[in-house]
């Protein structure tokens, strides 16, 4: 596993860096991208409609995770990783044989230890804040973390929900399950 991050003042921050890949290609007239964001567990891939025309795929759970350096990782997508994608979403869909591959990216995920994120004061720094580690969901999550977190900064304590269970603290006392939400066995 890739390094975990310290602050200024030497205090470790469990965030590490996780490489994905995706492949965008044009499905409109294949039968369409589909409706709704989509996870399948079974064949290990994640799916969504790219703007009105096209479908991202990429790899959902159970898989293998590439922990890089963020200012040095390989930025191009590897063969295989296409190869391998292609070959599972032409199972479901035997139509998209005939997709158009518009692009590929890779991208970077913030992942702490339990996968979810770290938010809230960290006492070893007075003044700091700190709302990262959002493991590929910060988007989605943003306006339900956002309003407490702006509630600990301007009145210094969130108040519309307990965000206790973001603090960093959890990682020193022990109270977090290693990302939860991955079957028992699958890394």
């Amino acid at each position: 596993m890739g390094p975990s991050y310290r602050c200024h003042d030497g205090v470790e921050i469990p965030i590490r860096v996780t490489r994905e890949e995706g492949i965008i290609c044009e499905t409109l007239d294949v039968g369409g991208p589909p409706r709704l964001c989509f996870t399948d567990m079974a064949k290990a891939i994640y799916y969504r409609t790219e703007v009105t025309e096209r479908t991202l795929f990429s790899r959902g759970f159970s898989k293998e995770y590439q922990y890089v350096e963020p200012d040095g990782y390989n930025r191009e997508v590897d063969t295989t990783f296409i190869d391998e994608i292609t070959e599972r979403f032409h199972a479901p869909w035997p139509s998209f044989t005939k997709a158009l591959f518009v692009n590929s990216y890779t991208g970077l995920y913030d992942v702490t230890l339990d996968w979810h994120p770290v938010g809230g004061r960290i006492d070893q720094v007075s003044g700091l804040i700190m709302c990262a580690g959002f493991s590929g969901h910060g988007f989605k999550i943003a306006p339900s973390i956002g309003e407490p977190m702006a509630e600990e900064v301007v009145d210094g304590t969130a108040h519309s929900i307990d965000i206790e269970r973001f603090n960093l603290r959890r990682f020193e006392r022990g109270g977090f399950s290693r990302r939860p939400t991955v079957p028992n066995g699958h890394k």
